[in-house]
């Protein structure tokens, strides 16, 4: 994926964070207290745990609802249960998935 800024929209300095949360599902409310506590513009997840199939739209809505200002974008894991990443991104960042690069192992 490639982030890409509108410096319109963006402070001088941005303000990222990073958390390998090993599911998100129970932890929702804690995930946007972090973000809006500390005005970060971009906060990365990994081990998100959220699936491919719509069980998991209440947990985005939670999110999308609560962090106004910011865009929730997931990839899940495909065919196995655990990993999947995720960014929130203030509004004014913009993502794009790389689909010309296909890894097929991280670890």
């Amino acid at each position: 994926m490639f982030l890409t800024a509108n410096t319109h929209y963006c402070s001088p300095r941005v303000r990222f964070g990073l958390w390998n949360a090993r599911s998100i599902r129970n932890k929702t409310t804690s995930l946007c207290d972090f973000v809006v506590s500390n005005q970060l513009d971009i906060m990365v997840l990994t081990e998100t745990w959220l699936k491919v199939d719509d069980s998991d739209a209440r947990t985005i809505a939670d999110i999308s609802d609560t962090l106004c200002g910011h865009k929730f974008v997931h990839l899940p894991r495909k065919n196995r249960n655990g990993g999947g990443v995720a960014v929130i991104l203030r509004n004014g960042f913009g993502i794009k998935k790389n689909d010309y690069i296909v890894y097929t192992a991280m670890e």
